[in-house]
């Protein structure tokens, strides 16, 4: 009787079993066997209940979808070991925003104190960035500056710099 009460055992046991299942679904979650799963059981079902002894056409229902859904898991998981079912996200195009920035307030106050004479003198490209809306991104000639619009005014997210081709 000392079995039954004793909660180490039962604990013991209850994560054996826990882990044993974790398992056999990860083996089936990673080799797409869900739906052979579904069905077998289905046929289980169908099997105890004498449903095929009387009709060789549900027993033939049966093999079908069985054999379907096993040769779609090896199609799925070939694909899956293979890279063929990662979908490639096309990158939206940016927006060329022709009204020049407004008073810009830098986030960051990093900036160094001396700047070239090319950097005043550059006047920047304005891109509204799709999907974000009150981000614009300025290119300049060595560098490309994101901000971020609050109140009016741009305020400074980043600054990124162009890499310098000597070709």
């Amino acid at each position: 009787m000392i079995f039954y009460g004793n909660r180490l055992i039962w604990g013991v046991i209850k994560n054996t079993v826990k882990t044993l299942l974790r398992g056999i679904y990860a083996v089936i979650n990673f080799l797409n066997l869900q739906l052979a799963l579904i069905v077998a059981l289905v046929g289980a079902v169908l099997y105890f209940t004498g449903l095929f002894e009387n009709s060789r056409a549900a027993l033939l229902i049966f093999y079908a979808a069985l054999i379907f859904s096993i040769v779609l898991a090896i199609v799925l998981t070939i694909r899956k070991l293979l890279g063929l079912n990662k979908k490639v996200e096309r990158k939206k195009e940016m927006q060329v925003v022709s009204a020049p920035a407004p008073d810009t307030e830098e986030r960051a106050e990093d900036k160094s104190i001396e700047e070239d004479a090319a950097e005043k003198t550059d006047e920047p490209v304005y891109f509204a960035i799709n999907g974000r809306p009150g981000y614009y991104m300025a290119e300049f000639c060595d560098r490309y500056e994101m901000y971020y619009v609050k109140d009016g005014k741009f305020i400074k997210i980043r600054e990124d710099k162009k890499k310098v081709d000597y070709d």
